[in-house]
């Protein structure tokens, strides 16, 4: 018996049925989560191959000849994550609402401002994307959201009601506060980079069910700090 039947048991017998796949609503969603994880990780092996001089990302200098040995395949080994590999307080009600109702460019102290970024015009160009496959998801399934890019209900709420103007709005003044997810843990980071590079599809499978985990865990978490 192949691995997607199961056995009924029914009055001390026993019948084999086939149990059919069951396409989910929102994996149209989660290939384009992925597309855009292989654009950034795109965008970030071109910044590794930059010269060194120049600013860079912390993740990208300290693992600078590991970025610089990935191949397209292996761009799209690591781009299969099951969740956005960028963030926007997709976790963060208060700035939501701040930077809908209120942010301006001279209000830099509402966001996270913390480390380096993208440079300017790529993190622009990022924003926008990463945004506009938010406010996608966030209308079609807010469950799946919460899924893949990690956003709490009540963020979901908030993208879901973006308008081309919000959008343009928060990635023009706002742009800095796209991040690289777990950007705080990088030996997550070389080990995907590292499975992907080798084509090490137990090591591959279990850099994404971690990342699955870490999710979770900020979920989690964030619920406990709202009660």
């Amino acid at each position: 018996m192949s691995i997607d039947e199961i056995v009924v048991r029914r009055g001390g017998g026993s019948a084999a049925r086939r149990l059919q796949p069951r396409k989910w609503r929102s994996s149209h969603t989660l290939q384009s989560v992925q597309q855009m994880n292989e654009h950034c990780l795109n965008v970030l092996v071109t910044l590794a191959m930059s010269e060194p001089g120049k600013p860079a990302l912390d993740l990208v200098t300290r693992y600078r000849d590991l970025w610089r040995q990935l191949d397209r395949e292996a761009i799209g080994r690591a781009a299969r994550n099951p969740v956005l590999l960028v963030d926007v307080h997709f976790l963060d009600e208060t700035w939501w609402r701040w930077a809908m109702n209120h942010g301006t460019r001279t209000d830099s102290g509402k966001g996270s401002g913390a480390g380096d970024g993208f440079p300017p015009k790529i993190a622009g160009e990022l924003m926008r994307a990463t945004l506009m496959l938010a406010w996608s998801a966030a209308r079609e399934d807010r469950h799946a959201a919460g899924l893949l890019f990690g956003m709490s209900g009540a963020v979901a709420s908030f993208v879901a009601a973006l308008t081309p103007q919000h959008i343009e709005r928060i990635a023009s003044r706002h742009s800095r506060e796209l991040r690289l997810r777990w950007e705080d843990a990088p030996a997550y980071w070389q080990s995907l980079l590292i499975a992907a590079r080798e084509n090490d599809i137990a090591a591959l499978r279990e850099a994404h069910l971690y990342s699955l985990q870490l999710m979770a865990s900020e979920m989690f978490a964030s619920r406990g700090r709202d009660r």
